[in-house]
């Protein structure tokens, strides 16, 4: 069955391009590749959203492993065997890459396009596993070479492959071979194999695909940065005239047994055609969980990335089985790490992956708490009690619950939490898993950073605000790590470094604190929600959220001008079913407009809205409150709109 390929809608996300990178035929180079029906471009005022940021690399794979390939902000490909380049041949110079954007994924593809003499390339790298007994990575990197001027055109292009060596290991995939091999240290050799096979210590590394260049390998290098062999391609384009190029590399091979044999037939296979079709079916089959819709596009597709990054960044697919920090298949940086992200997916309703992997890390919780900090303690601790608290049938709560009684010490927390907020949820843990000395959990502080305007800093200024109850500061602040990130939900902690976890963590703790309350006696719908997120025509929603008084979705809205509206549905776990609305800031109730149906409401002084839930009419609270003309906030709206609230004002 023939489909629009995944790689050719995500390169329409570059302006510049004439038209999407369709898959072409392998064997078959003089073909006409096939155009994907179903691109849409998006508007131009998008573009950077896309880009942004560049950092200095990138890990791009597979939703269902470890083995990534890393593709640098300079556009040198990293299998892991070898580095690849794209190289003007006439003068020996790498090709600088412009526009460089990360496609879906968030991360499965990266595209830029270049120049090279009078020609325009279009760039886009693929990975992905094979699949096969013994699995390797294949990435695949494709040119599209297009000629847009009024004359005919020549240029020499070269994919140039060197050795690289492991001198950063976070800036080289998981488990890259070093230049020296141990035991003997000696340097790897080169071998030309035929049909357009490289090979290094006898490993397959490189071929090219479909037209047929010029091939120069040599046998032995004396440096990571030496030449081990080039693909060299003359082009000649008229006036209009396309052309494709494309190389795969393979990653390292397992470290015991490894069939050669068997993975040369299935890399054999593999193109950048057959890896679209693999991402594009991991993009459209990669699970669901809570999410929120709101006036700011950007926030859901923040929030949707930053969810599949940490996704990305340990071996989870369908089941958990390591979690990290860290990009594809690193470890992460110590043992807290994997429960605070299992916390985080249990808070956004991913307990099909994470509710197994929770006995896993309880089992080895002394262990692992005899590696860390204090600090680090404290945080291990809280991302368990944080899924534990909101999947009451998980069992080990009483174990957690000894933990926290014997190793929390006064500490600073994480920046993106409160430290009164922690205490008070331990405290609550620790009486619901029937243990007396609950009183006896030392006092926390807060994140020691300076204010220096660094995304930590922003992070904790943003988590300051919503202790503060200024929902307004709090976006202000959510807003530049936005900016700082991308609609991809890809960002980094430290200025100019590289993507990592933290910054994904803290957005997703952040946005759930931001919309939802539920440390307190009451579920509290819009604690901290700013005008932004709420505009006459576009609804603030979430769909089932875990709470810990049970699973709620809800919405608020603009019924006209001078109405709001509100609707929760709450399947309860934890009597009694109360809840709280609150409004967007600045936004005061005056009355509520007509009788709430499927249970009571009032207006309590602080301007909140003080909800009972019937619990058995099953369809939820529904409510609509006049707020008097909202025009100094929000602005003018329809007409008929404003005509209607003034008659239902009264």
């Amino acid at each position: 069955m023939s489909r629009p390929t995944l790689f050719a809608a995500v390169l329409a996300i570059l302006p510049a391009l004439a038209g999407p990178l369709a898959a072409q035929d392998a064997v078959d180079p003089g073909r006409a590749p096939k155009l994907a029906r179903d691109t849409v471009p998006l508007a131009e005022d998008t573009d950077n959203d896309w880009a942004r940021p560049v950092p200095p690399g990138f890990h791009i794979g597979s939703y269902g492993s470890m083995l990534a390939a890393r593709v640098s902000s300079d556009g040198v490909v990293d299998s892991g065997l070898g580095l690849l380049e794209l190289v003007d041949a006439s003068s020996g110079q790498r090709v600088v890459p412009h526009r460089i954007a990360y496609g879906r994924g968030p991360t499965m593809t990266v595209l830029y396009d270049t120049r090279i003499g009078g020609l325009d390339l279009d760039v886009g790298v693929a990975a992905d596993e094979t699949g096969t007994k013994d699995t390797r990575l294949v990435v695949s990197e494709q040119v599209r070479i297009v000629n847009r001027g009024t004359e005919t055109e020549s240029a020499k292009i070269a994919f140039r492959l060197s050795a690289g060596d492991v001198t950063d290991p976070y800036a080289r995939p998981y488990g890259a071979w070093p230049f020296l091999a141990p035991p003997l240290a000696v340097a790897p050799t080169f071998a030309d194999e035929g049909e357009g096979l490289v090979a290094r210590d006898g490993a397959i590394a490189l071929q090219w695909v479909g037209v047929q260049p010029s091939v120069r390998v040599s046998d032995t290098v004396d440096s990571p940065d030496d030449t081990a062999a080039t693909y060299t391609y003359e082009i000649t384009l008229p006036p209009g005239g396309v052309t494709y190029l494309e190389v795969r590399m393979a990653g390292p091979p397992p470290v015991e047994g490894p069939d050669e044999a068997r993975f040369r037939k299935a890399f054999a296979r593999r193109n950048m055609a057959d890896l679209e079709e693999v991402l594009r079916w991991q993009w459209q089959f990669r699970g669901s969980f809570s999410s929120f819709l709101s006036a700011d596009d950007g926030l859901r597709k923040t929030m949707v990335g930053c969810m599949h990054v940490l996704r990305l960044f340990g071996d989870t697919h369908y089941v958990a089985t390591v979690l990290s920090d860290r990009p594809y298949g690193h470890p992460p940086r110590d043992a807290a790490v994997e429960p605070e992200i299992l916390g985080l997916l249990l808070m956004y309703n991913l307990e099909e992956i994470a509710a197994d992997d929770v006995p896993r890390v309880i089992a080895r919780l002394d262990s692992d708490l005899s590696t860390l900090s204090p600090e680090r303690r404290v945080a291990y601790l809280y991302g368990l009690v944080q899924g534990l608290r909101l999947a009451p049938l998980l069992e080990g709560r009483e174990v957690v619950a000894r933990a926290v009684l014997d190793h929390v010490e006064t500490v600073p927390v994480r920046p993106w939490l409160d430290p009164d907020v922690v205490r008070a949820d331990l405290v609550e843990f620790v009486n619901s898993a029937g243990l007396d000395g609950a009183d006896q959990i030392p006092p926390l502080t807060w994140a020691d950073l300076p204010d220096d305007g660094s995304t930590p800093a922003l992070v904790l200024a943003c988590r300051r605000a919503l202790s503060a109850d200024d929902a307004e500061a709090a976006w202000a602040a959510y807003a530049q790590l936005m900016e700082r990130g991308c609609v991809r939900g890809m960002g980094a902690w430290e200025e100019g470094g590289e993507i990592d976890g933290r910054y994904s963590i803290a957005m997703l703790e952040l946005l759930r604190e931001m919309l939802i309350d539920d440390h307190g006696s009451d579920l509290v719908y819009g604690a901290h929600v700013p005008r932004e997120l709420v505009e006459p025509h576009a609804d603030l929603s979430f769909h089932w959220m875990p709470t810990r008084f049970g699973l709620a979705k809800g919405q608020i809205f603009f019924a006209s001008k001078k109405i709001m509206g509100a609707w929760l549905q709450l399947i309860p776990t934890l009597a009694p079913e109360r809840v709280r609305v609150r409004l967007p800031q600045d936004v005061r109730p005056r009355r509520l407009f007509g009788k709430p149906t499927g249970g009571e409401a009032q207006i309590l002084d602080d301007g909140s809205i003080r909800a009972w839930i019937d619990r058995e009419s099953g369809e939820g609270l529904r409510l609509s409150v006049a707020v008097g003309d909202l025009s100094a906030l929000y602005g003018s709206d329809d007409p008929d709109d404003a005509a209607e609230g003034a008659d239902e004002d009264g």
